[in-house]
């Protein structure tokens, strides 16, 4: 019981405390914004989209929410 206990301790607290946990980020990079250009412009499906993206299903449409939002950021900026 003591082990698992040192063992949380080395595997657990240390990672918090940084504030990392769970699997890093996948950005948005270039493939992402050329396969999500294409597939807005109805040229290749998601599922296509997803592929040259290299991204999951899941993770593909998250970045899709969040660079729409972004590219709003930037437009109401640039409205001003």
């Amino acid at each position: 019981m003591e082990l698992l206990k040192n063992l949380d301790v080395l595997f657990v607290s240390k990672p918090t405390e940084k504030g990392i946990m769970g699997r890093p980020k996948i950005e948005i990079d270039d493939k992402f914004i050329n396969a999500y250009k294409e597939w807005k412009e109805r040229n290749i499906t998601a599922t296509k989209a997803m592929e040259l993206a290299d991204m999951s299903r899941t993770t593909f449409y998250r970045r899709v929410k969040e660079y729409e939002k972004d590219k709003r950021i930037f437009k109401c900026e640039d409205c001003s």
